[in-house]
């Protein structure tokens, strides 16, 4: 996740991925930040839309450091594909040959056109929290289709 607003939760990725094209087929997605020393754990459901706006996953990539944008560039088409020893070796050195060069000629890494930002609009939004005792707190938040108000329910443990 890059970035959070009153309108949802924002992530970037390849579109020739698997996950993109899952949420093209199924736009109901669900996501969990799960923190195991705290005990705690968020999980969010809603809806994934694409951003259409161009300036904001361009904002995002070229807040990357250079041999992420390189790195994203080569491997993001072959993401969440079967490759064999040999063209990970081969791609890890197109890697270095483009990070040599861009960071000789200073030039910026061209974003690919393939990577874009998702915005997931929440619908569900659960806080869990374990404790010794065999309860747990959870905590529930849904917004009801077309209503702006949240409203909260207390889960069972």
């Amino acid at each position: 996740m890059d970035s959070f607003s009153h309108d949802g939760f924002v992530f970037y990725t390849s579109t020739e991925g698997r996950m993109a094209k899952e949420l093209d087929g199924n736009p109901q997605c669900a996501m969990t930040f799960y923190w195991p020393v705290l005990r705690r754990q968020i999980r969010i459901e809603g809806t994934a839309d694409l951003l259409l706006d161009e300036r904001s996953s361009e904002e995002y990539f070229r807040k990357l450091s250079l041999d992420k944008q390189i790195v994203l560039s080569v491997l993001a088409p072959h993401q969440s594909q079967v490759i064999k020893e040999q063209e990970r070796v081969d791609l890890a050195r197109v890697c270095e040959q483009m990070s040599a060069e861009y960071q000789r000629s200073g030039e910026p890494v061209p974003k690919p056109p393939f990577w874009k930002g998702y915005q997931i609009t929440p619908t569900w939004i659960e806080f869990h929290q374990a404790h010794d005792n065999f309860f747990s707190d959870r905590l529930v938040f849904t917004r009801p289709t077309g209503k702006e108000k949240w409203e909260l329910k207390r889960l069972a443990a």
